[in-house]
């Protein structure tokens, strides 16, 4: 029996990756960027197949599950190369911008921080592990009773980022570090951009005036240290959310936000202080 019009459309569409590269701008199994909501990913082609005129791939995302997978049209894609990686590095860093100045707009100079999580829904959600739930309770109160950070701290934020790097470097592959990397980036600038704004208690106010005053314009990630970078894990995913961040960037971060997390959970002890400093000393 002769194989009706919808199987022939299904052999038709099943049997493309078995054509030459000819037609088509790219093959199965290359390795290339494609554009997903503004942003440039690592992606590799599994199949191929002709719409009408058109060419669409079924690319997976590198770091990504699989149930992320999907067809794309061949406009998306951009061959791996100097020139693509060039336009990725600019979108990556017009959306950090875009996320410094919406940042800035969305949040009120001078709020006060608590450790409440914020009970809106964010686009991605991070559990901070119960260790440093329990060390923001007692920060709370040790505040609270006049008691701040020493500062400057060691390690400061920039070296504890630094080190989440390093430590993973010999695991990941070139790729995933150059992602660890820029998510560190962006943590930083983030911390920079935020703390002032949210991530001071108003007793530690006066000290971050003096703080400034004697470091001049030294980043405040080079000054302050673990305990104020945790505050900005919790408070992040609402600012993701009130930024705009696509979706898919969210949620791109979100398996690296929850290994940094394990990473500074293992390294409480280090980069934690279990007892502040009376704010008179």
């Amino acid at each position: 029996m002769p194989p009706s019009k919808k199987q022939k459309r299904e052999v038709t569409a099943s049997s493309h990756d078995d054509l030459a590269c000819g037609e088509s701008k790219y093959g199965a199994n290359q390795l290339l960027l494609a554009l997903n909501r503004g942003q440039l990913y690592a992606a590799k082609i599994l199949k191929r197949r002709k719409v009408g005129p058109n060419w669409e791939y079924y690319i997976h995302y590198h770091g990504w599950k699989s149930r992320w997978d999907e067809w794309v049209k061949e406009e998306k894609l951009y061959p791996d190369n100097d020139e693509s990686r060039k336009l990725q590095s600019e979108l990556s860093s017009r959306l950090k911008e875009s996320l410094a100045i919406n940042n800035g707009k969305n949040a009120p100079a001078g709020e006060d921080f608590t450790h409440t999580i914020e009970t809106s829904k964010p686009v991605i959600t991070l559990i901070i592990p119960h260790t440093l739930q329990v060390h923001l309770m007692k920060e709370a109160e040790q505040v609270h009773s006049e008691k701040l950070v020493p500062l400057p701290r060691s390690p400061s934020v920039k070296e504890i980022l630094v080190s989440f790097v390093e430590t993973n470097n010999d695991s990941s592959t070139s790729v995933e570090a150059e992602m660890l990397k820029e998510m560190t980036d962006g943590l930083r600038e983030y911390f920079d951009k935020a703390l002032s704004m949210m991530l001071l208690y108003q007793q530690e106010r006066m000290q971050y005036e003096n703080i400034r005053k004697t470091k001049g314009k030294i980043p405040a990630s080079e000054i302050y240290g673990g305990e104020h970078l945790l505050r900005l894990l919790v408070k992040l995913p609402s600012l993701l959310e009130k930024a705009n961040v696509p979706e898919v960037t969210a949620k791109n971060l979100h398996p690296r936000l929850v290994e940094f997390l394990r990473f500074m959970e293992k390294n409480a002890n280090y980069f934690l202080l279990p007892e502040y400093e009376d704010s008179a000393n």
